[in-house]
């Protein structure tokens, strides 16, 4: 029996532990022929930006980017990402869950 009250206190202290969630999204983005260099180096200045990678395909650029809250992704999309000289159309997904 001591046993069994010793995991059960074990994980009663576990769920006192805060969790921070964050939103978690990529985003695709589409840039003018040539501008390569130039958006990579504003990419680079960006903190929020965890990785960032060219691509072939539909898009020329992936990015994944942690925020706090939907509201600081919003702002991040529009005041910053938007804004860069060369980037021609953006398209995010927001992840649900995270597996790995």
């Amino acid at each position: 029996m001591p046993k069994c009250k010793n995991l059960i206190t074990s994980k009663i202290s576990i769920t006192n532990f805060a969790v921070i969630s964050l939103v978690i999204a990529y985003m695709m983005m589409k840039m003018q022929a040539g501008m390569d260099d130039q958006v990579f180096a504003e990419l680079k200045k960006l903190q929020q930006v965890q990785e960032a990678s060219f691509t072939y395909g539909s898009y020329d650029v992936v990015i994944k980017v942690k925020f706090k809250t939907i509201e600081d992704l919003d702002r991040f999309l529009f005041e910053k990402i938007r804004r860069i000289k060369g980037i021609t159309e953006t398209s995010s997904m927001i992840v649900a869950k995270q597996v790995v």
